[in-house]
């Protein structure tokens, strides 16, 4: 969890100004360092990047790694070393009132204890130096995470202008564009691949990935493959996906086209084979075809076993498939795979109802019992327990404020409350990380969320076994665990919750 912290406000250090790139004999020490990180020797390497700041301490890159080897990273929990660094840093940023550095370190170190302190010295940071682009992105990041998300885009604004070069800042003012107007966020998202063409496909991706609707994701990854190939090769997967749903020859000639570009990719190469194999469905070979097909285990394998079950129909062994596929809807809830199944089940004089019985006997087979919890909301303070909820679909999401990936999850969380709401599914949101309390309330207010907030504790976080952020529960009315949703970080995770809702809703 604290790692995980770390990481979100880690800074990488593209496009600073020649002035702290690192003078020779600094440069050399930093190399040192490197060699000794990844050798895990995490001892010399801090002692490295520590004699690199001491030779130039504008030296950012050298101020970034020392302090992740000395005070975070595996000595996050040595507490010897974390207050001499402390220390040490206290009595730099004393003696060079002029250094924004200085007081940026000190922001990123007390950012997981103190998150209020950390703010103040980023914002200290900008003060010392205007230029100073990583403190701007600093107070960006805070303040989207206190819910003034005008604010953290204006932040945002001013790092990139600070370090006009750098491709990393004007990236991040793009992306803080996607929690506004979808037609600008692309827009600028277009404007910035023309700029800088070696990251254009990073940007165009995270774009495509957050729009609103399908039709709107697929014209973003057709730019990607139009104009930003070989580079955008490894992007474009989701594509194919939408492409193999509705006609797997289409997917079959993006997977080729992709590998004359890429010869030898490994990764298109078995899309290549996944594709000709759902294209050959009614072969009499295709069933032997598509048991070859071998898939990494994040790739959407709904029409994998969607052309298996077709397969294995067409030889007859019509109630093997509908099992198969059974099982397969039920833990992977798809629109593909529930019309294959209802097609299946009526060939074996099943009616709909019968097979929701089936699908509801085997997901009541795999769910879990519900794991107790009880806190207060942070919404008047009123109790909430998993007693209280008993009765309502609900899903329980741990989260906490400065997580990006959570923050991702936000806006498609919200409009699936909006869409089942009235029918009594509730989203309650637990906050991870108790240092940010008082961050909940205005960033659901900022963010217009509609969660019901809740306390965590170390003790919750402990019963659910939350090793990472955001995780996700969804409960039956039962007061039964149903499903540990995947980061709703897509439209087709969003869709696969909503399925998952709607199996569990009266």
């Amino acid at each position: 969890m604290k790692l995980l912290l770390t990481a979100c406000l880690a800074i990488a250090a593209w496009g600073q100004p020649a002035s702290m790139k690192g003078s020779p004999a600094a440069r050399a020490e930093f190399a040192k360092g490197e060699a000794a990180l990844r050798a895990d020797d995490w001892d010399g390497a801090a002692a490295a990047y520590g004699k690199a700041v001491a030779l130039d301490p504008e030296f950012f890159e050298a101020h970034q790694q020392y302090y992740f080897t000395s005070a975070s990273g595996k000595n996050y929990d040595n507490l010897p070393k974390r207050k001499k660094f402390e220390a040490s840093y206290l009595s730099w940023a004393r003696q060079h009132p002029d250094k924004a550095v200085y007081r940026f370190i000190l922001g990123l170190f007390y950012q997981y204890e103190n998150p209020d302190l950390a703010a103040r010295y980023f914002a200290e940071s900008v003060k010392v130096d205007a230029t100073f682009a990583p403190g701007w992105d600093a107070l960006a990041f805070t303040a989207a995470g206190q819910g003034q998300l005008a604010e953290s885009r204006e932040y945002d604004r001013k790092a990139m202008e600070a370090w006009s070069e750098s491709a990393h800042y004007a990236m991040l003012y793009v992306r803080s564009m996607s929690t506004g107007d979808f037609g600008k966020f692309r827009d600028a998202a277009i404007e910035y691949s023309t700029r800088f063409p070696d990251q254009a496909a990073g940007i165009l991706q995270w774009v495509a990935a957050r729009a609103p609707s399908l039709h709107q994701s697929q014209e973003i990854y057709e730019i990607l493959r139009d104009k930003h190939l070989p580079a955008a090769a490894g992007k474009l997967e989701p594509l194919f996906q939408i492409y193999l749903r509705e006609d797997a020859a289409k997917a079959l000639n993006l997977a080729r086209g992709i590998l004359q570009h890429v010869p030898g990719n490994p990764q298109w190469i078995s899309l290549a084979r996944y594709a000709q194999a759902i294209a050959r469905m009614a072969d009499a070979g295709a069933l032997a075809m598509l048991d070859t097909v071998t898939l990494p285990p994040e790739t959407d394998r709904r029409m994998l076993e969607v052309a298996r079950a077709k397969a294995r129909d067409a030889l007859g062994a019509t109630r093997a498939a509908y099992v198969d596929l059974l099982k397969y809807f039920v833990a992977s809830p798809s629109d593909e795979a529930r019309a294959e199944l209802l097609a299946l089940g009526a060939k074996l004089s099943k009616r709909a109802a019968q097979i929701d019985g089936d699908v509801l006997a085997l997901r009541r087979q795999a769910s879990k019992p519900g794991i107790r919890f009880s806190t207060t909301r942070f919404t008047g303070g009123t109790p909430i327990s998993l007693a209280s909820q008993k009765g309502k679909v609900f899903l329980l999401s741990f989260w906490y404020p400065m997580c990006g990936p959570c923050r991702v999850e936000f806006p498609f969380l919200q409009a699936v409350l909006e869409k089942y709401r009235a029918r009594g599914f509730e989203i309650v949101a637990v906050n991870g990380h108790p240092p940010e309390d008082a961050w909940v309330t205005p960033m659901m207010a900022g963010w217009r969320l509609d969660f019901i907030t809740a306390h965590g504790t170390a003790e919750f976080l402990k019963a659910y076994a939350v090793h990472s952020f955001p995780s996700n529960f969804l409960y039956g009315a039962d007061g039964r665990i149903y499903y540990l949703p995947r980061t709703v970080d897509t439209l087709d995770a969003r869709r696969e919750l909503e399925l998952q809702i709607e199996a569990l809703l009266p």
